[in-house]
């Protein structure tokens, strides 16, 4: 028998140890699955190998940005589809406009409020169903 994982999986592509560490917590709070990236580019080869339900992406990462990193995964075909949330402590004017140009479906500035957060991750997940 076949035995479904119906709790969504989630990427997190982040380099801030304590980001990662409040992220996974609140993630794992709410039954998601969560995986961690801590570079650009080990982020998009597991995005690659898991086929996440969701990215959650910051922008400031060493070697590859989070800019970058985005326009490579919408360019596959096989991860086009996944929603992706830029986490970034950009948050001056235009900002938000800059970043959402580049591919991202959201984006959520840092420091954030843990409630939004987790209503912003739910809402795109839910629209994937």
């Amino acid at each position: 028998m076949l035995i479904v994982d119906k709790n969504p999986h989630i990427l997190l592509i982040e380099d801030n140890p304590n980001n990662i560490k409040l992220m996974v917590m609140l993630l794992e709070q709410q039954q998601y699955k969560v995986t961690v990236a801590v570079n650009a580019e080990s982020g998009i080869e597991q995005a690659n190998a898991l086929l996440p339900d969701m990215i959650l992406l910051d922008i400031q990462l060493p070697e590859m940005d989070g800019m970058e990193a985005c326009r490579i995964l919408r360019q596959n075909e096989k991860l086009a589809y996944i929603p992706i949330i830029a986490l970034t402590a950009f948050a001056m004017p235009g900002d938000k406009e800059r970043i959402m140009a580049n591919g991202f479906d959201e984006y959520m500035a840092k420091p954030f409020n843990y409630r939004e957060f987790l209503k912003l991750v739910e809402r795109l997940l839910s629209r994937g169903e």
